[in-house]
């Protein structure tokens, strides 16, 4: 019996390869530790998205291979892998095996092999196949297929959730797949996260008006509403084109939350452009908004860009965004004191005391909660909070009893 210890770095994608992966091993007999050092058997999956996760991952990996003994093995997959296979395998030694991010199919049985020799060889699966997933013990929100694990809150993400069909059926279904899964017994909370603009329809909105699992929570990344910025980044929208999206969307659902994230610091960026930009924050009052710095990635489209800025310039630029979005936080925190909010929770911190999200705020990346509360709840459980005090970012109420 091979003891497996999982570390799961970066996106919801790692963590649903990472579910999947110690769904394979537990069914071959294997079980899942929560140290390094009671494993057999070491995986990093890592990210490799932008310059600070690959440095993340890297010294993840390090930090393993200190823990690694002399029939342990130390195993490296994801998106780091992916990009820089050859890399790893020169440079790092201590890596006993590699895996892509479409390598899992036959990862179980090279893992679990009876070998002390190197498995750097990649077998790319590329099929839609369902996958058995493990959630840890206590699990309430996750990426789909859970509510027979306990699953409250389905949360469904893609790189364009609005997509979702095209591949399959040759027409966006995300309504229809919306509906179905409101249907589903155990699931209250349903939150969608990466919809575009520009594949927000009618029919999208009036789904989300109408369900009442649905979150009034949506995530559309815009990146930035400057025409010619968007244009270099070749993104198919339009600075008008957002903004009437962003009013039809609170015409409709007039409680809507929405979420999104701005790229500053693009290639040609210009003081003009980012005037337009904190506009755009004074003045629509975006719920939910986070900004990064451009970095500047080799083998993507903007690395052969010119008219680069500098770190200083562009750090600077995406602090002055997030002084504008905190004003705007504040503000529109300051109008939820004294209303009830449906709250589940995340976590106890003292006796009577919890930590929690509303529907408006997604896991580990929005806004917190603290309320105490006379009756003993747990992580996962759903309680209606009555606001008392709101901050910049966060809020704090008190549980209440509702009919």
């Amino acid at each position: 019996m091979k003891k497996i210890y999982i570390d799961t770095l970066g996106c919801a994608k790692n963590e649903y390869d990472s579910q999947m992966m110690a769904a394979s091993l537990t069914e071959r007999g294997c079980v899942i530790v929560s140290e390094p050092q009671d494993a057999d058997i070491m995986i990093v999956n890592t990210c490799g998205f932008i310059e600070d996760a690959k440095k993340e991952s890297i010294q993840r990996i390090f930090e393993l291979a200190e823990e690694k003994e002399k029939h342990m093995k130390l195993v490296v997959t994801g998106c780091l892998s992916e990009r820089y296979h050859n890399e790893l395998a020169s440079e790092m030694p201590e890596v006993d095996m590699l895996f892509g991010v479409n390598d899992y199919d036959d990862l179980p049985e090279r893992i679990l092999a009876e070998s002390d020799e190197r498995d750097l060889v990649g077998a790319e699966t590329d099929d839609l196949r369902y996958r058995k997933r493990l959630f840890d013990e206590g699990s309430y929100t996750g990426y789909q297929d859970m509510a027979d694990a306990g699953i409250r809150e389905l949360i469904l993400i893609a790189q364009d959730t609005s997509q979702y069909g095209r591949d399959l059926y040759g027409k966006l279904c995300l309504p229809e797949l919306l509906r179905k899964l409101c249907a589903i017994e155990g699931i209250d909370w349903i939150r969608l996260m990466y919809v575009y603009d520009n594949s927000i329809t009618d029919e999208l909105i009036e789904t989300i008006a109408e369900e009442p699992k649905i979150c009034k929570y949506i995530d559309m990344p815009i990146q930035h509403v400057s025409d010619r910025v968007l244009h270099r980044m070749r993104r198919q929208s339009t600075g008008a084109s957002i903004r009437a999206v962003i009013s039809k969307l609170r015409e409709r659902i007039p409680d809507v939350h929405i979420r999104t994230t701005l790229l500053v610091g693009f290639p040609g960026e210009t003081q003009e452009d980012i005037d337009e930009l904190l506009d755009f924050i004074d003045t629509m009052k975006i719920d939910r908004l986070g900004a990064f710095a451009f970095s500047d990635e080799e083998g993507t489209p903007s690395y052969e860009l010119d008219d680069k800025l500098d770190e200083e310039t562009k750090q600077a630029r995406r602090d002055l965004v997030m002084e504008h979005q905190l004003r705007v936080s504040e503000e529109l925190n300051e109008k939820k004191i004294g209303r009830v909010y449906e709250v589940i929770v995340d976590e106890i911190i003292d006796e009577g005391v919890y930590s929690g999200r509303t529907r408006f705020d997604s896991p580990e990346i929005d806004c917190n909660v603290t309320f105490e509360s006379e009756y003993e709840l747990y992580p996962g459980d759903i309680a209606d909070v009555r606001i008392m005090n709101a901050y910049e970012y966060d809020l704090e109420g008190i549980a209440v009893m509702t009919d």
